[in-house]
């Protein structure tokens, strides 16, 4: 029979004085959030400082090109792309830290309840808030790093031009009609959550899944303009520019 987490930590504060018995628990909870979160954390830290560099890195590209005497065209589709590229990778990097907020709301939400027979329907659903934001705002992100699933036949081999011509038709097809449709779809769904301030079915859950729905709103802007940002670096590609290579785009192209 598997032994209930509860009837061991009752069976625990009984065979031990309180303050040793916290002391365990306390112990077991940090060796728990050093296995799962301290690897998290080493990850993202020094994201805020790739990003300076990589900004930095593109403006010091576009002063070189401005300085071989690129076309205004050129410099104007580059400044543009490094615009539209910047503003994702800023929303990805910043709510890329939700992945870690998440997994420490959701350890603590199980401690309590298997632990201390505590439910807390504002923590259980600030998890699905965190879970929604975290992939509909990072889209946008996961394009512009080329990260999507792609069911890739043809197009690794192919060359740099095929592969514009691949991106920018899958752009204008595909990404901008599915931006407008889910914009036209959801344009009424949010307004109508915001008429009535809607929140949650239970009583005692969080106010705001209005502003949740509107993440939706959030995500079809962030993937239109990275499909833009596509389109222009296909753009530039086909038109016989020194090719932006995905690698270098998103590193400091």
């Amino acid at each position: 029979m598997k032994p209930d987490p509860i009837e061991l930590w009752r069976g625990l504060q009984d065979a031990l004085p309180p303050l040793i018995a916290y002391s365990v628990l306390a112990l077991i909870t940090l060796v728990l959030i050093s296995v799962v979160l301290l690897p998290m954390v080493l990850l993202l830290r020094n994201e805020p400082a790739e990003m300076a560099r990589w900004v930095r890195s593109r403006r010091r590209q576009l002063t070189r090109r401005r300085s071989y005497g690129a076309s205004t065209t050129e410099l104007t589709l580059r400044q543009l792309l490094l615009g539209l590229d910047a503003l994702n990778v800023l929303v990805g990097h910043l709510f890329a830290w939700l992945a870690l907020v998440m997994a420490l709301v959701q350890f603590v939400v199980v401690v309590m309840r298997y632990v201390f027979a505590y439910g807390s329907i504002p923590m259980q659903e600030s998890i699905w808030y965190m879970h929604g934001v975290l992939f509909m705002l990072g889209v946008g992100y996961t394009l512009f790093k080329d990260a999507h699933v792609r069911v890739d036949i043809f197009y690794a081999a192919a060359s740099p031009r095929r592969q514009a011509l691949v991106d920018l038709l899958g752009a204008l097809l595909f990404v901008m009609p599915l931006c407008g449709y889910t914009w036209w779809l959801s344009w009424s769904y949010v307004a109508n959550a915001w008429m009535v301030r809607e929140g949650s079915t239970e009583g005692s859950g969080l106010p705001y899944l209005y502003l949740l729905k509107t993440v939706i709103l959030v995500f079809v802007v962030l993937l239109a303009m990275q499909a833009l940002a596509t389109i222009i670096r296909s753009i530039l590609v086909l038109a016989g520019y020194q090719r932006p290579d995905l690698e270098q785009a998103h590193g400091g192209s």
